[in-house]
């Protein structure tokens, strides 16, 4: 069987389906010996203009924009790899595709209707408009990997990567910023649920998006394209790419793992109040059957109107979103959404996580030909976290179901002029 030589170090070969996807054996194996020699001797399919990782490029990204593989065609595909192969080709871009729509819906729902009144509404849209970045920067990937050469052009190359990079991080955390919100609703003072009002909460995506910003503009400068043989490629330049192993290691803790256990925390928090709040219902409504003004009936009265008139439910004299639209109405089924669009995040993402920091941290060999093709399907994987997020909210939250048929019903028709609506925190 013939090899393959990449950056100077024989690699098995792999089948066409895997070298269409992330190559996720460490850079600094391949690159140890090399960094000093120029781009020239790299061959001509050793390129980022594929699916560059989600939050790190610790990873090598090999794709061959040529129309055959280097590798012999006539080599053998495994079940597997035609299943890959034929979820790359057809059921990504199509998932991808449903995921833009969807997302764009979702997010004219949360900032065209009363539902922008509340301040997790705020939350679910700055992820949702991380998802539908990340989402279109995949499917410019996909495009060129196809023949449009779009992500091979000087500008779209290091736009395409940052956004892509950048994107996913804040997803991550505006997802942890959701469920922070949640927490302090459940568990906060009154104090603190001042940091759950809409103005506070706008403030809080500006900061997370800025130190975002400035934390991945690198990624910016480190990408050029290059053209050999009539082919244009964008590259990641060999003199980052020491510092990229390096920068990558942290990314993977900063971008993965923390904000994993952080919500995996968070989730455990609420699922405990949920259920203690079922509980209390569930027995309050079996004291309900002994008196008719029950004591704890009473309670439950007390506990809503202290939260109405919480300054984090409140707004000076504004009037309130009608009650079809308001969260606050159901604080139990937002919460639930939170958690479980949370605990999805992580189902979806921690695969593909322990394989890139096990071949972040460790010098072993790389990957075997399965492992590659294994690690390519956990990448695909993580697409669909992007993609479910409108038929989740559709299903929970009512006051969603209600702002749909809203923007259906009103998005063309001439409104009158509205008073300002009251914020809330759920």
């Amino acid at each position: 069987m013939n090899t393959i030589t990449v950056a100077g170090t024989p690699m098995t070969p792999v089948v066409p389906s895997s070298e269409e996807h992330i190559i996720f054996y460490n850079v600094s194996s391949v690159f140890r010996e090399n960094l000093s020699r120029p781009n020239e001797s790299w061959p001509p399919y050793l390129y980022t203009n594929y699916q560059l990782h989600n939050d790190s490029f610790e990873e090598v990204t090999v794709f061959s924009s040529i129309r055959k593989s280097p590798v012999s065609s006539q080599m053998p595909l495994s079940v597997f790899n035609i299943v890959l192969k034929n979820v790359d080709n057809f059921v990504m871009p199509a998932a991808m595709g449903l995921g833009i729509v969807c997302t764009v819906f979702l997010i004219l729902t949360f900032m065209c209707t009363p539902l922008k009144a509340s301040a997790l509404s705020h939350y679910l849209t700055a992820l949702g408009v991380a998802d539908l970045i990340y989402l279109c920067s995949c499917l410019i990937f996909w495009g060129t990997k196809r023949g449009f050469a779009l992500y091979n052009k000087m500008g779209f190359c290091q736009l395409t990567a940052f956004s892509l990079l950048l994107s996913r991080f804040l997803a991550t955390w505006y997802l942890f910023a959701a469920h922070a919100e949640r927490f302090v609703i459940h568990f906060g003072s009154c104090r603190a649920r001042k940091w759950c009002t809409t103005f506070r909460t706008k403030c809080i995506i500006i900061v997370i998006f800025v130190f975002s910003l400035v934390g991945f503009s690198h990624y910016i400068w480190i990408f050029n394209v290059t053209e050999k043989g009539g082919v244009s490629s964008c590259v990641l330049m060999e003199e980052s790419v020491k510092y990229i192993i390096e920068l990558g290691k942290i990314e993977i803790i900063t971008a993965s793992f923390l904000p994993m256990l952080l919500i995996v925390a968070i989730d455990i928090a609420l699922c405990t109040s949920i259920a203690a709040a079922y509980g209390k219902a569930f027995f309050s409504k079996a004291k309900s059957h002994g008196t008719q003004n029950g004591s704890w009936r009473g309670e439950y009265t007390l506990t809503e109107t202290e939260r109405s008139k919480s300054p984090s439910t409140r707004s000076g004299d504004s009037n309130p979103p009608p009650p079809e639209f308001d969260l606050s109405l159901e604080k139990t089924h937002a919460t639930a959404t939170v958690v479980i669009a949370g605990l999805v995040f992580i189902c979806l993402i921690l695969p593909s996580s322990i394989y890139r920091a096990k071949n972040s941290f460790s010098r072993g060999s790389r990957p075997s030909r399965d492992e590659f093709n294994l690690m390519a399907a956990f990448e695909e994987c993580v697409k669909f976290n992007s993609i479910y997020k409108l038929f989740l909210y559709l299903i929970l939250l009512r006051a969603f179901r209600h702002g749909v048929m809203s923007l259906f019903k009103n998005r063309f028709r001439k409104k009158p002029k509205e008073d300002p609506l009251q914020e809330t925190s759920v």
